[in-house]
């Protein structure tokens, strides 16, 4: 509040609350590729990755009446492979509302340079984040067979579509874990769900072809 109550303007105040996250002067947080936390723990670890860093500037922009909105970067897509089948993350950033226009607001790439994006409304904020928490745990259990990291990311990536049960890159990443426990057909089930929805998810059609590759229906 001290830094933006000088700020006329909502953009001037959503820059103020941006330098004090990430200016001189700012609250010391560093970019860490798996720091998926809260708000709150951004502030304890002051640590945090693209979607940490959002909800941080979401909840402090939100609590000073600013009209804050979380936007999925289409534009910017990550993958993670594991024995041919691949998971995906997004790019999530902040947006602020002023009169018609959408500001946006990032903290890893330029989003000047961005012509492909969308908003969302907060489940499905919540429901990436908790892919991507998932995701984080997969990797975990991957690297040290820890069956523990195994059981959380199971636990993420369901809950994740129950909150938001149309989010079709959640359907791709449970798929794949349905993938590596050898339930094909629900996995497979979950694809195909996933591209009546979204027909552009190719990372779904790569998984769907490595199913039939494996199970001798299509020749490569």
């Amino acid at each position: 509040r001290n830094v933006a109550k000088f700020a006329s303007t909502a953009k001037a105040q959503a820059n103020a609350i941006l330098m004090k996250i990430i200016g001189d002067d700012s609250l010391n947080v560093v970019y860490e590729h798996d720091s998926n936390l809260t708000a709150y723990e951004v502030i304890i670890k002051r640590s945090a990755n693209c979607i940490s860093y959002t909800n941080l500037f979401v909840a402090i922009a939100r609590a000073l009446g600013l009209e804050a909105v979380f936007v999925d970067v289409t534009q910017q897509i990550e993958f993670g492979s594991d024995q041919y089948f691949n998971y995906q993350e997004g790019h999530i950033c902040a947006g602020i509302r002023e009169g018609e226009r959408l500001l946006l607001f990032d903290f890893v790439y330029n989003s000047k340079n961005y012509k492909k994006f969308r908003i969302i409304d907060d489940l499905e904020a919540i429901a990436n984040f908790m892919t991507i928490l998932g995701a984080g745990n997969d990797r975990s259990y991957l690297a040290t067979g820890n069956k523990e990291f195994k059981d959380r990311a199971l636990y993420y990536q369901t809950a994740a579509l129950t909150i938001s049960p149309r989010f079709t890159r959640e359907m791709n990443n449970l798929a794949v874990i349905y993938l590596r426990e050898g339930k094909i057909v629900p996995a497979e089930n979950l694809l195909m769900q996933a591209l009546r929805i979204d027909d552009s998810l190719n990372v779904a059609r790569f998984n769907l072809a490595e199913i039939y590759i494996r199970k001798g229906e299509l020749r490569v």
